[in-house]
This record gives C-alpha cells, sequence and structure tokens, in this order.
C-alpha cells in the first residue's frame, strides 16, 4: 500500500470484473499486514482484515431430476398409507416415511442406509442458555393441527403437510412443514413460525438426529470459527471441513456453541463420502454437535462434557436465533437481532443423497 499518515486515506486499484462469471459467488478477502518489524510485532503481522461480496450467483436454486418423464401417467413412488399411524413412500433407492399422529419425519433412507437417528426427524427447537442469556429447559408439548398428503399436478412430487402447535410454558408457536418429495431423492422443506403477543424465546428453527456414521461436515458459509449474527465479522465466508467432533468449543461453563452463519450449503458424510446435503435456498445458520443445548446447559462445567456425549449427531438448522448481546457485563443483542413477537418467520431448504 501507499504510505500514508494517520487519518488520511489511499487508494489502491484491484482489476477483478472481468475474471467474474454468473455461475459462482466471488469474495475478495484483503489482510494488511506489517511491513517491517516494530516493537511491538514481526513484519507480516496481520493487523486489519474484511471481506468484501462482489458478486454473487445469479441462480443457486436446487431443481429436481425427473425420474419419470411428465405427462405418461406413472407414478415416481409407491406411497403406503398404514391405519396404525405411518406414511411411506418408497422407490428402489429411496424410502421416506412419516407419523402421521405426531406429523414427524421418522425415516429417510437412501440405497437402503437411513441417515436419520431413532426416528428422531425435524422437530421445533426453540432452547438456547448462553452465559449472556440463561435460559431454563423446559419441556415442549405438540399438538398436532394438520397433517395430509397429496401428489403434485405432475406426478413427479409428493407434497407432506404437517402444521403443529407447540407450547412451551405459557408461549405458542404455531409451525408448519412441507416437504415436497421427488424420485430422485431430492426434498424441499419449507417451515413457518408465527410468533405471538407473548414470545420471549431465543431460537426457531429444526433440530434433527442423524446417524452416528456421518461424522465429517462440510459448510459453505461462515467460518472456520464459531460465528452468531451479532458476532461473525471476523468469520469469513468460504468453504470449510472438519468432524461434527469438533465442531465443539471448550467453555469452562457448558454451554450453547458451535453456531455458523449465513450458510448457503452443508453435508453430512461418513468415511466413504456418503451421506446428505442440505441447501438453503438463500442462506441458513446451524450447529450441528454430539450434544443437545439441554445436554449442553445441564451438565454444567466444560470439562464433563464426556459425561453427556452422544454417538448420533445433533443438527439444528436456525431460522433465526436471538443475538448473543454483552449481558453478562452490558446490554443485550441491538433491536435489529431480537426475535419480533406477531411475526411469521420463514425458510426452506433442499435434503438430498450424497453418493461417492
Amino acid at each position: 500500500m501507499p504510505d500514508g499518515k494517520p487519518g488520511e486515506h489511499r487508494s489502491v486499484q484491484i482489476l477483478y470484473s472481468r475474471h467474474l462469471t454468473d455461475d459462482a459467488d466471488y469474495h475478495l478477502n484483503l489482510e494488511v499486514k506489517l511491513k517491517e518489524d516494530c516493537v511491538w510485532a514481526k513484519a507480516g503481522h496481520v493487523v486489519a482484515t474484511e471481506q468484501l461480496l462482489l458478486k454473487e450467483a445469479s441462480d443457486r436454486e436446487t431443481k429436481p431430476t425427473l425420474v419419470v418423464p411428465v405427462g405418461n401417467g406413472d407414478q415416481t413412488m409407491k406411497v403406503v398409507y398404514e391405519r396404525e399411524g405411518f406414511l411411506y413412500l418408497r422407490r428402489p433407492d429411496l424410502e421416506v416415511s412419516f407419523n402421521t399422529k405426531t406429523g414427524k419425519l421418522i425415516s429417510l433412507k437412501y440405497d437402503g442406509q437411513n441417515v436419520l437417528h431413532h426416528r428422531q426427524g425435524w422437530d421445533f427447537n426453540w432452547f438456547r442458555a448462553i452465559n449472556n442469556d440463561p435460559r431454563t429447559w423446559q419441556p415442549t408439548e405438540y399438538k398436532l393441527q394438520n397433517f395430509s398428503w397429496q401428489w403434485t399436478e405432475d406426478k413427479q412430487a409428493v407434497i407432506v403437510t404437517s402444521t403443529v402447535e407447540a407450547t412451551v410454558g405459557e408461549v405458542k408457536v404455531p409451525y408448519e412443514v412441507v416437504y415436497h418429495i421427488y424420485g430422485d431423492g431430492k426434498i424441499r422443506v419449507n417451515a413457518s413460525f408465527q410468533t405471538g403477543v407473548n414470545f420471549n424465546l431465543p431460537r426457531l428453527g429444526l433440530q434433527a438426529f442423524f446417524n452416528p456414521a456421518l461424522e465429517q461436515v462440510e459448510w459453505y458459509g461462515r467460518g472456520p470459527i464459531e460465528n452468531y449474527q451479532d458476532r461473525k465479522n471476523a468469520a469469513f465466508v468460504g468453504r470449510y471441513k472438519t468432524t461434527v467432533t469438533d465442531m465443539a468449543e471448550h467453555y469452562l461453563r457448558a454451554q450453547t456453541m458451535g453456531e455458523r452463519c449465513d450458510v448457503r450449503w452443508l453435508s453430512l458424510t461418513d468415511t466413504q463420502g456418503k451421506g446428505l446435503k442440505i441447501t438453503s435456498t438463500e442462506t441458513f445458520d446451524f450447529s450441528v454437535l454430539h450434544y443437545t443445548d439441554k445436554d449442553l446447559w445441564e451438565v454444567k462445567y466444560g470439562h464433563d462434557l464426556s459425561d453427556v456425549h452422544r454417538s448420533e449427531i445433533v443438527l439444528n438448522l436456525d431460522c433465526i436465533q436471538r443475538g448473543l448481546g454483552n449481558a453478562s457485563c452490558g446490554p443485550g443483542p441491538r433491536p435489529q437481532y431480537e426475535i419480533k413477537k406477531d411475526m411469521v418467520y420463514k425458510y426452506s431448504f433442499w435434503m438430498e443423497p450424497v453418493r461417492q
């Protein structure tokens, strides 16, 4: 950089526009380093960083592959509705099942392998407890309002709708999860949550438990360090890869941890590279650990986490989470990081198999 006195500005020209295409995101990562040794740091020490978004991909929408020609009348899947309370959608390499009494996804099998653990598919998730914002866990009561399914007009997909009212103490949260299930294994999930006048929960999202074999996690979003909507400037958007075990943080007081923000997609795979990919239609925030937030808060001390370690994988996909704020020694979150009352929050994402 050109020399400059304190308070002065300097311009640096970077020629990049001719390298940009419409099918990818482009970010510019900048670092300012010391040119020479000084009394407090050596040459090369980073004194400032920034990431600039140059261009977003024009079309990132996931599209299913047609497994039967449109208009020939054939169905892409066999649908079995059992009076005992289960709905099955089957193809030779795909099985999706729901509990019709709870409205919950309970099985997702690709090539005979169930990616879910113990029938614990997507459920409403509201709990978070941190030192800045301690909460007491309360059980959630669920009341199924509606469960239905139907074919799309072109017979390419089955639409499953689950409408539920969740009650946490005095707070009621109506929510709906709609699954568009295609014969190629892709599933679009649309979820919406309604807050009321007395809403005071720290989180709106979905949680599911996955096969312990899916230990490898990769994502395209902010990282590699944990980050939250009001704590994310130092976490640059990029493609990162680690294990679920290593997504844990080591705090003196165990608490909610490991969030990653502004995520376009994530994958959970086994050592053979097989598993599940989840792609947002926009972005979502997520955490993936071997603990639930209830586990973390109730164990109290970080050095005791091994006592509550689960073999299964706990994935939280957040539609919105309250900011961390500074309430340990200052104010709570700024207004733009609060979850508003009397609002409908929505997000959507695709699930699809990863076959290597």
